[in-house]
């Protein structure tokens, strides 16, 4: 107890200090359009900065970014890598949504302390492949005035023509005239609507308007974060232990113990990501009706108000939809995916370490429950039990007595909350079954043993959880990487058309200080005006964005 009191006493001290003293992000996010027909992946950048230095932020690891439609309604939601303050990935666009304006939304943890007016949001064009109607368009509300382009910006971008041929290689020059800058660098085939606005995150930050932290920053990872309360009462239950395991071939465990209100926290590392999360209360009492709630990081609270677009330009969506029909008809990806920055797999949190007893029943007579395998087969265990209560009890090798403390039990490396569900399980579904003689005591836990049982199949995935037990998936942590888009024609397949609106993209392109940095790219057999934009942020951490525009005839 005492070492659980120091550890809540160090956790008050450095929360105060992070509070007065860690410097706040503001977040930017550049995307290689701003128009989408579905089924296309919309390609981003995603920047963190330090809002008082403008430089890249090591705070946060995490980001999250959310799609939704002009309803508000979540379509696409990822949590995404962080690496030196920048972020690198897609959204893929299902078939089935309609045509629409659109919204992509980005915040770490640490920005939720702000509230959702911080958060970066962008507005993007979704048109669906076969809607030849589009009347997202038509509102009574005054358009949006288009943003001029940034005649002052420190970059420039030089081509030695503005009009070029299809198949045509060219060679591009950005010139940044002052500090150097790291930018998104994209040419797609644009409207005539189109103007390089550049992304500027929210700045008027104030610390007096926060007084206490909510959300920790995810300086290592993802943070799970839930409370335990009386669904009857609704009641936040405080000292309660949540214990929380994976699927696995060995035995793991987490645990925390809920504070004064009943709310939890555990660092996630990447051994759970893309997996089923179980989540279950230790000791719960008899007849309590305890839920566990977890908290959805993603749900925003103010709604999506479209800002309406000036004109409607019908043929360029039409000439869209017909370029990405092109390529889905004959199976042409034009996005090549970059190598991912390498994550090293983190290692289960294992209950315990060393040798246990294994038995295996298929060596045995067969035997139709667990109740019989353990009279027959396992020594020195016992099923116990008291009322409507059952639990496994270990003759402890100290004591040499059954000390009723209970072993704990898991079943494919999840910790079990009731030993009833695996009651009828006999040695025809069971493959293994490990046995740890000793008490273990796994941090203020303390357990009279262990009993492991593997199954012939994921049968933990066949019970029920309990009332105060749940199950979730968590999703995975996209890694740092991006698809980049410039197709050779000289590789492309010569009997099949070789079209793209998209021509280059790569979000990390470094200007250093008044030098030039070149840029290749091959324009395809699709005619039109093409924009090339570089978007990004100087090392002063001024936001940058200028374009110019080339024929393709």
């Amino acid at each position: 107890m005492k070492y659980l009191l120091s550890i809540i006493f160090v956790h008050c001290i450095l929360y105060s200090a992070f509070a007065q003293n860690f410097p706040i992000e503001k977040l930017a996010l550049q995307t290689d359009r701003e128009t989408y027909v579905t089924g296309e992946p919309v390609l981003f950048k995603l920047d963190v900065l330090d809002a008082a230095t403008h430089r890249p932020s090591s705070i946060s690891k995490i980001g999250y970014i959310v799609l939704r439609n002009a309803n508000s309604t979540t379509i696409r939601q990822l949590r995404i890598r962080i690496d030196d303050g920048a972020a690198n990935g897609n959204i893929s666009l299902p078939d089935t949504l309609s045509s629409g304006l659109y919204q992509i939304v980005a915040f770490t943890n640490l920005l939720r302390n702000y509230g959702e007016k911080f958060y970066f949001k962008k507005q993007l064009t979704i048109i669906n492949q076969s809607d030849t109607n589009f009347d997202f368009y038509k509102n009574k509300s005054k358009p949006t005035s288009e943003q001029s382009a940034n005649t002052d910006s420190p970059l420039s971008i030089e081509c030695d023509s503005t009009h070029y041929k299809p198949c045509q290689r060219i060679a591009v020059k950005l010139h940044s005239v002052s500090s150097g800058a790291n930018v998104a660098v994209s040419v797609f085939e644009s409207n005539s609507q189109y103007t390089c606005k550049p992304a500027e995150p929210a700045n008027n930050f104030d610390h007096k308007l926060i007084t206490t932290y909510a959300y920790l920053p995810e300086t290592k990872g993802n943070i799970l974060k839930g409370e335990v309360l009386d669904a009857t009462s609704q009641q936040k239950i405080k000292n309660a232990v949540v214990l929380l395991s994976r699927i696995d071939t060995v035995p793991n465990l987490k645990y925390a113990i809920t504070d004064s209100e009943g709310k939890f926290r555990m660092f996630l590392s990447n051994y759970y990501d893309g997996k089923d999360l179980f989540l279950t209360i230790k000791d719960v009492p008899k007849n309590a009706n305890w839920k566990i709630k977890i908290e959805d990081k993603f749900a925003l609270n103010q709604k999506f108000t479209p800002s309406p677009l000036a004109g409607i330009d019908t043929a360029f969506f039409t000439k869209s939809q017909n370029v990405v029909y092109i390529n889905k008809s004959y199976e042409i990806d034009p996005h090549k995916q970059e190598k991912a920055n390498e994550v090293k797999p983190a290692p289960a949190p294992r209950f315990y370490f060393g040798s246990a007893t294994t038995i295996y029943p298929a060596d045995f007579t067969p035997l139709d429950n667990f109740s019989e395998i353990v009279t027959e087969l396992v020594p020195l265990l016992y099923i116990r039990k008291q009322g409507d209560k059952k639990w496994l009890d270990i003759l402890g090798a100290a004591s040499n007595q059954f000390e009723n403390k209970g072993a704990a039990l898991f079943l494919d490396g999840v910790y079990v909350d009731d030993i009833n569900k695996i009651l009828d399980f006999g040695s025809d579904i069971i493959k293994k079954i490990d046995v740890l003689y000793k008490e273990r005591c796994f941090g203020d836990l303390v357990f009279q043993g262990m009993v492991a049982i593997s199954g012939k199949e994921n049968l933990i995935r066949t019970l029920t959880p309990a009332s105060y037990s749940l199950r979730i998936m968590n999703p995975a942590i996209a890694n740092n990487y991006f698809l980049s888009a410039n197709a050779d024609p000289a590789t492309a397949n010569k009997n099949k058309p070789f079209v793209t609106q998209l021509l280059y993209w790569n979000p990390n392109i470094f200007i250093f200080d008044k030098k030039d940095t070149e840029i290749v790219f091959f324009t395809s057999e699709n005619k039109g005006t093409y924009t090339i934009k570089a978007e990004g942020f100087t090392q002063n951490g001024e936001p940058v964005c200028t374009s110019t525009k080339i024929e393709v005839k």
